[in-house]
């Protein structure tokens, strides 16, 4: 006996084949709602209650009238059409919302500011973001899509007589929405019809001061691709080369680092190569960028491979990003399809790990980096303290420490970048610490901006993961959803590393960078043309700390370079009485008399009216570099001045 009678056969893959249709334009659209927000988890779930509640509303309108018609089958591909239609409409809107007074109309639009009682156009700040937007590009293909199941699975005409649809059908509609999914998850590949073209939607959702555009190389082939139900794109931003023009971007999140923070990772690359012995071959994980590379590349590392989750990523950024140029590079993985005991060293470094899928922690990540290092090899993972929850640093640490296990012994560093934020490092290496710092690591970090006093700066800079972790301020459901949440409410990153930190167990160094960054307000209107260091806020209370961490460590050419950044923000700041109080210390008591040290101290010494004092720090400047104009022009403030 057949399962299913042979009559109703035809039925059956019909309703499979609707299923299937459904399927293919959900997967579709899908990447295009995901390009104007940041792609968190919760930012996912919005999204797909949205689409359910639009689904449900046409289930029990158009659907529920239509069930019992002896067309409902026709009626059902019916929506289909128009839910094709709708999905090309919404990605066409998805590429137009990339023009400024399009999308600031489309946000302004007066029922919005009264519906939800704004001064301002809605924004992502607005729990309303997601499902507007949902709702502008997708109503009418959930609301088609919705009926269209309702229809599907409806046991309209000579259905009704056949005991056996009560079971069949619905199998045969859930078959058909599962294909493409499945087939994705076995082939780990996108298929043809998520690919459309960048002139149906080329929509950039980066509306701040610069522009973009999606890169196009010389075959005429656009740097985008859709992987994993996201957008990809390779970026030109009309900036000069000293911003940085090349942006690689998942959704609206760039996940290139800014050229001002670079430094932090070639530190970040260069600190890690310093606990090794001689690596002859290293792997780049997460989101590689050629800072890195360079870095590696200009200290002796001979072979380097590059993966990231999915491989995708680096392959387009690789294929389109200029600044890869010269770069020898061995090959491409996905981060789950590593070769096992291969690299000497192991670098691990996520972007915008708030993007669902994109968790650090999540399983079995850290445990492919651990299988892929080779006996005594050493491996880091390093993260801005800006981009780590307060709640998750515990647990990630844990995580690391578990898959390293065996591997070496796991140490916990901060690592300052001046008075900004730091960056926290978690390695694996030998148990016995490297006596002296390779000569090409030293050069390379000290053209960083990290002079490192090595091996007496470590104590300042090794996190005593012994102790135990403080409890986060606050707790929460999402925590890297909510780090992102708050990053959009205009929350410091100042304010978010000093949360981080303050769990972990302090060092001198933290302890100082603690207070300090708690301490910023950024109340400076005009942030995009001005320095860091004058929007820096000081406080006395700080200021202290940092002199008392000089003090206790007078010899460390980190705390030095740190107080360059101070002194220098003092002078600009003009906080005269801080710094007549603490500068002739530095240069006087613990001898720091670097030109910049001088420099400071011969200003403040004229804003206390010393002259003869500014004089004489202004000449012993010129004694050392006699080009510099800071000090020439001390120099002849302080004749006049006398």
């Amino acid at each position: 006996m057949d399962v299913i009678p042979p009559g109703s056969r035809l039925k059956t893959l019909q309703v499979t084949f609707g299923g299937a249709a459904i399927s293919a334009l959900t997967l579709s659209l899908w990447p295009w709602l995901t390009l104007y927000d940041p792609g968190t988890v919760t930012d996912h779930l919005t999204r797909a209650v949205t689409l359910t509640i639009v689904g449900a509303i046409g289930w029990f309108t158009f659907g529920a009238s239509l069930k019992n018609s002896r067309w409902s089958k026709i009626g059902a591909w019916l929506f289909v059409a128009i839910a094709a239609w709708g999905v090309l409409e919404g990605v066409a809107s998805a590429g137009e919302l990339a023009n400024r007074k399009l999308f600031r109309g489309s946000t302004s639009a007066p029922f919005l500011l009264t519906l939800f009682q704004l001064d301002e156009p809605l924004s992502e700040k607005h729990f309303a973001w997601v499902p507007y937007l949902t709702l502008t590009m997708a109503a009418v293909p959930a609301l088609c899509m919705g009926a269209a199941s309702r229809l599907f699975l409806s046991k309209s005409g000579s259905t009704k007589k056949m005991p056996h649809s009560r079971w069949w059908t619905p199998i045969a509609f859930t078959l058909g929405l599962l294909i493409w999914p499945l087939d994705t998850w076995a082939t780990q590949r996108p298929h043809p019809f998520q690919n459309w073209l960048p002139e149906i939607a080329s929509g950039h959702p980066f509306h701040e001061f610069f522009r973009y555009q999606v890169v196009e190389n010389n075959r005429q082939e656009f740097g985008q691709r859709i992987v994993n139900g996201q957008v990809l794109r390779v970026m030109e931003r009309d900036s000069s080369p000293a911003l940085g023009k090349w942006h690689f971007a998942a959704g609206r999140e760039i996940l290139t680092t800014d050229v001002k923070d670079a430094d932090g990772l070639r530190v970040s690359a260069l600190f890690s190569l310093s606990l090794a012995d001689a690596p002859r071959t290293a792997l780049i994980a997460g989101f590689p960028e050629p800072a890195m590379a360079q870095e590696l590349q200009r200290s002796g590392v001979s072979a380097m491979d590059l993966a990231s989750g999915p491989q995708e990523v680096v392959d387009l950024d690789w294929l389109f990003n200029p600044n890869w140029a010269g770069i020898p590079i061995r090959s491409f993985f996905d981060i789950k399809e590593l070769n096992p005991s291969t690299y000497d060293l192991v670098l691990y470094a996520p972007a915008a790990p708030w993007r669902l899928g994109a968790n650090p922690a999540r399983a079995g990540i850290f445990q492919e980096l651990a299988e892929s290092l080779c006996p005594q090899g050493v491996a880091a993972f390093f993260l801005p303290a800006s981009s780590l929850p307060a709640q998750e640093i515990e647990g990630l640490w844990k995580h690391f420490q578990g898959a390293f296990q065996g591997k070496g012994t796991s140490r916990a560093w901060i690592l300052p970048r001046g008075l900004q934020t730091p960056r926290i490092i978690f390695t694996s290496s030998s148990e016995d610490l490297p006596e002296q710092l390779p000569k090409l690591v030293s050069i390379g970090l000290q053209a960083a901006g990290f002079p490192l006093s090595y091996p007496s700066d470590l104590s300042l800079l090794q996190i005593p993961t012994t102790k135990a972790f403080k409890e986060p301020s606050e707790s929460a459901l999402f925590p890297w959803s909510r780090l992102r949440a708050r990053q959009t409410h205009g929350v410091q990153e100042e304010i978010l590393a000093a949360e981080a930190l303050a769990v972990l167990p302090q060092t001198p160094i933290s302890l100082a960078l603690t207070g300090h960054l708690a301490s910023q307000q950024w109340t400076l209107p005009d942030s995009q043309f001005t320095s860091e260091l004058t929007q820096m806020d000081l406080t006395w209370e700080t200021t202290q700390s940092f002199l008392q961490l000089a003090r206790q460590y007078p010899h460390s050419q980190l705390i030095q370079r740190l107080w360059m950044d101070l002194a220098q923000a003092l002078v600009e700041k003009r906080e005269v009485e801080w710094a007549d109080a603490t500068l002739p210390i530095l240069v006087e008591e613990l001898g720091w008399r670097h030109p910049i040290f001088l420099w400071a101290a011969g200003r403040t010494a004229l804003e206390v009216m010393e002259p003869e004092q500014a004089l004489e720090y202004a000449e012993e400047i010129l004694r050392q570099k006699p080009e510099m104009l800071k000090a020439q022009a001390l120099r002849e403030e302080a004749l006049r001045a006398q």
